[in-house]
């Protein structure tokens, strides 16, 4: 998935409309740090940092189903990524900095495109997670060349109240975070882009480096999943700290998922075919024979998309093609390319609805864009848009 943003990057010039990819993807993307030697893993304790801020004054009101959308323990869709669903509600994103007439920040709204309102406004949120009738997500501020200077976890209800500063971060910034139980876990960079793999109970206290010089990738059957330098996978127990190499493949960042006992990946070693394997490392298994990026898994299916990108720009996107987990059946929905210059890209398949981001241009070299977000059902007939909005060019 890097893959095709990077090249987008070069070929627009867009400057800060990086940012607006890094949202969109399932892990930002980041410079990689230095060449990462193998911890020890003699299972020492692990290193403490300061405690988080808890606003412990903040009124904790008391929700009914007119402002919590459906209980807390009803189904959640697509926490950590940038576009969450649960029951009747949507929540997402908007990142664009240059986005002209609405305001980045965390919006909700019903799925027949009523409601919609901005619940919490500010610039790079992604990771978002409904948890327990709160929702969390990662807030970053950067200067203008994009450089982080401060990162916060926050949590706030459903509907915008009772925000909570759970943890702040200055000179630091965070691809990526996964709840799992009282535990968030933080793939975190330094001021030099070094990766480190952190956590912090989910009410911002204990602040603990797990293990540096690694991608955090995942975190599933009490291990922690993650990426060498050289893109390798790993696995990290959560007891020992130890560190076992899963396979021989290699992978980029955001191509890369656990679910159920298996890792599915696009595999860098052979073309960006999507692949999987067991997290133990066996049974390795090649799913697709093209080039794919931007996959998910939902209800038992893998969607992906087989990656084309033309030189011109003028179709970019590529068509949409679901299969079973073990890689059989594979079935065409729909091609998602734009009928205008530009790119769409899958971001989210939950509970049966496919999101998507396009971006449009009316002519190369244009000033504006339009980025609009939708999403169509799984057999790729019904169509419904989220937003759209106008972006002006960045630099």
């Amino acid at each position: 998935m890097k893959r095709f943003f990077v090249i987008v990057s070069m070929l627009f010039s867009i400057g800060l409309t990086a940012a607006l990819l890094l949202s969109c993807v399932k892990h930002p993307s980041v410079p990689a740090g230095s060449q990462a030697k193998l911890p020890e893993t003699n299972g020492s304790t692990l290193v403490s940092e300061s405690p988080g801020i808890v606003d412990t004054t903040a009124p904790q009101p008391t929700f009914t189903d007119e402002t919590v959308p459906g209980n807390a323990s009803d189904a959640v869709f697509g926490n950590g990524g940038p576009v969450v669903q649960q029951n009747d509600w949507i929540y997402y994103n908007v990142s664009e900095m240059q986005a002209l007439d609405t305001a980045f920040g965390l919006y909700r709204m019903r799925s027949n495109g009523t409601e919609r309102t901005l619940i919490h406004e500010g610039f790079r949120i992604h990771s978002i997670h409904l948890v327990a009738g709160w929702l969390y997500f990662v807030q970053s501020s950067t200067v203008e060349d994009g450089t982080p200077i401060s990162v916060v976890l926050k949590k706030i209800r459903p509907d915008g109240s009772s925000p909570i500063e759970v943890l702040t971060l200055d000179g630091f910034d965070i691809d990526q975070m996964q709840i799992a139980g009282e535990w968030i876990y933080l793939g975190r960079f330094d001021d030099a882009w070094e990766p480190s793999i952190q956590r912090v109970r989910t009410d911002g206290t204990g602040l603990e480096t797990v293990l540096e010089g690694y991608f955090f990738e995942a975190v599933a059957q009490d291990s922690l999943f993650a990426r060498s330098s050289q893109n390798e996978m790993v696995r990290i127990d959560l007891d020992s700290h130890d560190v076992e190499w899963i396979g021989p493949d290699t992978v980029a960042g955001g191509d890369y998922v656990v679910h159920d006992g298996w890792i599915y990946y696009c595999n860098e070693s052979d073309q960006w075919s999507l692949y999987r394997i067991r997290t133990d490392g066996t049974d390795r298994q090649q799913l697709t024979a093209e080039p794919t990026f931007n996959f998910y898994l939902d209800d038992g299916k893998i969607v992906y998309q087989v990656e084309q990108t033309e030189s011109n720009m003028d179709a970019t996107g590529g068509e949409l093609v679901q299969t079973t987990l073990d890689g059989r059946g594979h079935q065409l929905i729909i091609d998602v390319s734009p009928e205008e210059s530009g790119f769409a890209y899958l971001v989210a398949a939950l509970d049966g609805w496919l999101y998507l981001h396009e971006i449009t241009f009316d002519e190369m070299g244009a000033e504006t864009y339009r980025s609009t977000l939708y999403r169509i059902d799984s057999m790729g007939s019904n169509q419904q848009e989220i937003i759209a909005y106008d972006c002006i060019m960045a630099g």
